[in-house]
């Protein structure tokens, strides 16, 4: 397993606080920086596209939800996870999260709910639960 450099804790309460990165909650106060989220070709600053899918995601689906976003195979990325695509084609996460976006509206379903019936083959898109 290859671990993640250590980051200036400083550093990453300012990224936290402008909503450049989010942290996964594990209770008790404690939080982890997913580490697809820093790039290590620009001595590990958070990706661009983080901050931008995070004004869109985080304030309605929480942070769990955001993390299970990026975990999770999409099809508007030929059902590869955004997680993976982060570094080679950040516009096409960014347009996969737009789409993510106008569903959530559509339906008003949380992240989490939006995975479960989308998991369980319901089309979402069109769907009022």
């Amino acid at each position: 397993m290859r671990r993640s450099p250590v980051l200036n804790p400083f550093e990453l309460v300012d990224w936290h606080t402008l909503e450049f990165v989010f942290t996964v909650d594990l209770g008790d106060g404690v939080g982890l920086y997913p580490a697809y989220i820093f790039d290590p070709k620009r001595d590990y600053q958070p990706y661009p596209v983080v901050r931008l899918i995070l004004q869109r995601l985080h304030s309605r689906k929480g942070s769990l939800g955001v993390a299970a976003w990026f975990a999770s195979a999409n099809p508007h990325l030929g059902n590869r996870r955004p997680l993976e695509l982060i570094a080679q084609a950040p516009d096409q996460v960014l347009t996969a999260s737009r789409q993510v976006f106008r569903a959530f509206e559509s339906t008003r379903l949380s992240l989490e709910e939006y995975a479960f019936y989308k998991a369980a083959g319901y089309d979402v898109r069109h769907e009022k639960f």
